[in-house]
């Protein structure tokens, strides 16, 4: 017995071929909406380091693209320069620093930023207010009436070792 070959596989399935055209046409509209998403991106990046820091070396535009393409948002690397000119501090190397911070500890968006730089600011203030209060449990206030300090005074000029 025969068996028959069905009409669309005898002359190459056109029906499989246009379902693979269209996903490819998809995914090609995909990819060129990312490449178009990320040009946009640098070029705000590399707009405001030239507006706000110093003309942009193809060094620090590489760079750029780096930090990028490995999933930090241009809203973070152009906040991260923003720290740098609060701080006067406009060189590349000082906003590489914060953004491989950033990198490290897994902040991709300039809102997981302010994030953390709320949490690091409540921190140091806490530990500020721990020191002072240890530094107040050091010490003991003594207080002295008039007579007793004009006395230790006294002391002190002829040669005593208190006050």
């Amino acid at each position: 017995m025969k068996t028959r070959t069905p009409y669309p596989l005898k002359y190459g399935n056109p029906i499989h071929q246009k379902t693979e055209d269209n996903i490819t046409s998809i995914n090609n509209k995909e990819e060129e909406e990312r490449k178009k998403f990320f040009q946009q991106d640098l070029k705000k990046v590399i707009n405001f380091y030239e507006n706000n820091i110093t003309l942009i070396t193809p060094y620090v535009a590489e760079d750029m693209e780096k930090y990028l393409q490995e999933g930090l948002t241009a809203g973070l690397i152009i906040k991260a320069m923003q720290e740098a000119v609060d701080r006067n501090a406009r060189s590349w190397k000082y906003i590489k620093s914060i953004l491989n911070d950033c990198y490290n500890n897994k902040v991709k968006t300039a809102e997981q930023f302010k994030i953390r730089q709320e949490e690091f600011k409540s921190n140091k203030n806490h530990n500020q207010s721990k020191v002072k209060t240890e530094e107040k449990e050091d010490y003991e206030e003594v207080e002295y009436t008039e007579e007793e300090y004009r006395k230790k005074l006294y002391e002190k000029q002829k040669g005593g070792n208190d006050v």
